[in-house]
């Protein structure tokens, strides 16, 4: 077997481990965000001012296109499923799909897209707020665990679980620490502004430099995000999974 055969053999299982947030990993720590209410809104109506479109008559037409390749010959693009919307959307059939692009060492790196009939756009900021803007305070939280856990580029973002409840600390994947957790810290919003919401964000990952961290995101409005404090992990879990 060669190298470049044994290469696509490799990524192909770790697409199978961690493509859409994680199979294995999933199964033993749960999944990042479940699915809410179906999305409503209006029919959407192709719009000009979406921005970095393509039209295709499929996925795999599509990234051919967007010269999105790199893995795609190695699966099924076509037969992949779109991600689960949890909040509301200002359209009620449009379709966000992760697409594996690349394989970074262990990471697989993914592209988020949208589709609407026969039209491909690219997930930009510009196109986020279209489909979601205004972001309303009690989407807030949501919002930002779609954008930065569901959506995440790399597969390390995307093994991040948002703390939502003291509760959540009972849970089987927190029995990866092998040391009481405390503060039981939560993620809240600490201060609504004209224009956002600031919020302190609690999350867990079992990936790398496993624990519980805490970080300063702001949600505009607008559908924008923007970190003001990087994590800073004050559970220390110790080494964690590689990929």
């Amino acid at each position: 077997m060669n190298n470049k055969t044994f290469s696509k053999i490799w990524i192909l299982i770790i697409l199978i481990l961690i493509s859409g947030g994680g199979f294995l990993i999933g199964q033993y720590f749960g999944t990042p965000t479940e699915k809410g209410e179906e999305p409503k809104g209006e029919p959407i109506t192709f719009d000009k001012n979406f921005e970095k479109c393509l039209k295709a008559s499929s996925l795999s037409e599509y990234c051919k296109k967007a010269k999105i390749e790199s893995i795609y010959d190695l699966l099924q693009i076509d037969e992949l499923e779109p991600v689960s919307i949890p909040i509301r959307t200002n359209f009620s059939d449009i379709e966000i799909y992760n697409i594996p692009d690349g394989a970074a060492g262990g990471d697989v790196i993914t592209i988020p897209i949208i589709r609407f009939g026969n039209n491909y756009c690219a997930l930009t900021d510009l196109n986020f707020q279209k489909i979601f803007a205004p972001i309303k305070r009690d989407e807030a939280i949501e919002y930002l665990n779609f954008r930065l856990i569901t959506l995440a580029v790399s597969s390390y973002g995307r093994a991040r679980y948002t703390v939502t409840s003291e509760e959540e600390y009972n849970k089987e994947k927190y029995k990866f620490c092998k040391k009481p957790i405390s503060p039981k810290k939560i993620t809240h919003i600490n201060k609504e502004t004209p224009d956002g919401f600031i919020i302190e964000w609690i999350y867990f990952t079992p990936v790398y430099r496993s624990g519980v961290y805490e970080a300063e995101v702001k949600v505009n409005r607008d559908g924008k995000i923007k970190t003001l404090k990087e994590g800073n992990r004050f559970i220390d879990c110790g080494s964690g999974i590689m990929f």
